[in-house]
Parts: structure tokens; C-alpha cells; sequence
């Protein structure tokens, strides 16, 4: 077997391209069976396809079957520690929204979220549909003080990974927290930005 790798494609959600979403590299000439792993750590909820393509080291490539996943969606809300942490100049933020936390919200006859029926003074909260909810990320300094906002949107069920940069913010060493806020649940973890 000649064998480079294998590209792992995932079906847009358009269900009519594909993306790689990544790569395995082979074990080259063998014509004994190996046993490759790859896992999607970011898939969308739903229904999903994924295929391979097998590719030679002469640039001769096949495409596999095409596989079937179902992704159920997440079921609580998730703030995990950024990671690397320390770090200099990037760290990855990674959060999960549950598709139960839309529980608490009423909607119109056009799936309209009307009123949020939570317990705080942030008032009412309109979205778009019934799979939205309104999301924010924010970054604050050792007193409190906002000195970034990451994510300000309305956002669908599933987990998240956002890049912080600090080249963008201008944000000298020390100590920050970063707090994920929702209608429902409020998460703040710590970071140290280290240069």
C-alpha cells in the first residue's frame, strides 16, 4: 500500500460541499491492517456525513463510503479553562449552550422569543428563533473592569471555541477573568496573560 494519509471530510451544512476538517497521516507501505483515530472535536449538532479521502504518496487518491452521525445536542452549559494558560499571544476559550436552556423562554406563534422567564433586571430578550440564544463572553481586569468583549450575539445549541488574542487588546501581563453569561447561567473562570 502506498498510503500519505487520509483527509477527513465533513458535509457542509449546505449539503452540498464538503470541508476537511482534517488530516491523518498513514502508515505508508504496509500490507498488514492499521488502525487510525481521528476525533471532530467541534461538530454542529444534527445530523452529519463525514467521508475520507485516502490519499497515495505518487497524489492518486479515493474517496471512502460516506458515514452517517447523528450529533445529539448538549444538554448543560460549559465554560472550560482557556487553554494554554498562561500564554503569549493566544489562548482558545471553549464553551457549550445546551439546547435545554431554551426552556425558560416563551415564544409567539412564529417562534418569536418574546419573554425570558429568568429571575435578574436585564430585561426582555428577543431573538431570532427558537434555537437562539443571546450570548456574551467578556474579559475583565484584576478589579473588575470590562477591558474586552469577545462574543455579543445570539448563538445556537452546541459548544463554541473562540480564539482570545491579546494583540488585539492591547493587554499588558497579569491576571484577568473572563465570564460567560447567558439568560440562564453565568460562568467566570481565570487567565494570566504572560509576556
Amino acid at each position: 500500500m502506498n498510503n500519505f494519509g487520509f483527509e477527513i471530510l465533513r458535509q457542509d451544512q449546505d449539503k452540498i460541499n464538503w470541508s476537511k476538517i482534517g488530516f491523518v497521516h498513514g502508515n505508508g507501505n504496509s500490507n498488514s491492517p492499521k488502525n487510525y483515530t481521528f476525533v471532530d472535536s467541534n461538530p454542529p449538532s444534527g445530523k452529519l456525513q463525514y467521508k475520507l479521502k485516502q490519499i497515495d504518496y505518487d497524489g492518486k487518491f479515493e474517496f471512502s463510503n460516506i458515514v452517517d452521525v447523528e450529533v445529539k445536542s448538549p444538554i448543560v452549559f460549559k465554560l472550560e479553562q482557556n487553554y494554554p494558560n498562561p500564554f503569549n499571544p493566544s489562548t482558545t476559550i471553549k464553551y457549550t449552550i445546551p439546547m435545554s436552556s431554551f426552556d425558560k423562554a416563551q415564544y409567539d406563534n412564529a417562534g418569536v422569543m418574546v419573554r425570558q422567564a429568568h429571575h435578574d433586571n436585564y430585561g426582555v430578550t428577543l431573538s431570532s428563533s427558537k434555537s437562539d440564544i443571546h450570548v456574551t463572553l467578556k474579559v475583565y481586569d484584576i478589579l473588575g473592569r470590562e477591558v474586552a468583549t469577545l462574543v455579543n450575539e445570539f448563538q445556537k445549541p452546541g459548544t463554541y471555541n473562540y480564539q482570545f488574542s491579546i494583540n488585539n487588546y492591547q493587554l499588558p501581563s497579569g491576571v484577568y477573568f473572563y465570564r460567560l453569561r447567558t439568560n440562564s447561567f453565568i460562568e467566570t473562570k481565570k487567565l494570566v496573560v504572560m509576556k
